[in-house]
């Protein structure tokens, strides 16, 4: 049985203090050049709430390393064999944040962007190959595989449209390792519109703890599914029962990978 594109090309993630787990999440990967670059929600990386810099945690407890389940995908047309690997990474170089984020002018934006630099990636891959013994070409599997990546996120959603967010909530994956659940719902306001002042539109969506990070899928008028943007958590606190979530525009995820390493579009566009 084949897997979906979108199911598999989310990635698990865990925050860690030390060796002390301290929350679950969602992610996803781009490449921007020949550079895989992991995508999640900033208040994942800094422990505070985007709003408020409040601590998430009662304990005042913040991460200072994540480890990320990389999806792997055959480098073949078909992309028929999937799988996945855990990398764990420091959260700080020389005493500074490893992410880039995008500042708005109301503040930085609840998403930020890893990237993983030169040889890593098919290092990462040797490695795998050789723990499970699987020939073939291999590659990280990133949101953008696919010619019609850049222009497709670029394209005016409507309001009212099938809205899908890909994460792991509550840490719970669909059956299998490292597969998201796929939570729908519909886009609640007008995607053209910018929500409180932010680059963000709402869905009317059951997102739950876990799912911070995780790729947002809309249906368009022809039935194809695109991506969307990034979730990073519902407007109101979970018991108040509220379904509405925030999803960070695509586009603004481009300007922040453009902005950070110098490339104008993915180099398969």
């Amino acid at each position: 049985m084949g897997v979906n594109f979108f199911t598999g090309r989310a990635a698990f993630t865990q925050f860690i203090l030390g060796t002390i787990p301290l929350a679950v999440g969602s992610g996803f990967f781009v490449r921007w050049g020949e550079t895989p670059v992991f995508v999640t929600a900033r208040h994942n990386l800094t422990g505070r709430h985007w709003l408020t810099d409040d601590t998430l945690r009662e304990d005042g407890r913040t991460p200072d390393r994540i480890s990320i389940n990389v999806p792997i995908v055959e480098d073949t047309p078909s992309g028929a064999r999937f799988g996945f690997q855990e990398v764990i990474v420091e959260l700080e170089q020389d005493y500074k944040p490893i992410w880039k984020e995008l500042l708005h002018r109301q503040g930085p934006c609840d998403f930020a962007a890893i990237p993983f630099y030169g040889t890593w990636e098919p290092a990462f891959i040797e490695r795998w190959k050789a723990r499970h013994s699987i020939d073939g070409s291999f590659k990280i599997a990133c949101m953008n595989d696919g010619d019609d990546w850049f222009d497709s996120v670029q394209r005016q959603l409507k309001v009212s449209a099938q809205a899908f967010v890909l994460g792991f909530p509550f840490g719970i994956a669909a059956g299998a390792p490292n597969r998201p659940i796929w939570r729908g719902g519909n886009v609640a306001t007008e995607p053209a519109g910018d929500f409180d002042g932010w680059p963000i539109f709402l869905v009317d969506a059951s997102g739950r703890k876990g799912m911070s990070g995780a790729p947002v899928v809309v249906r368009d008028d022809s039935g194809l599914l695109r991506f969307s943007g990034i979730y990073s958590g519902r407007i109101r606190k979970e018991e108040d029962n509220s379904e509405l979530g925030y999803v960070w525009k695509a586009p603004k995820i481009l300007e922040l990978l453009s902005k950070a390493y110098g490339v104008q579009k993915p180099p398969n566009n």
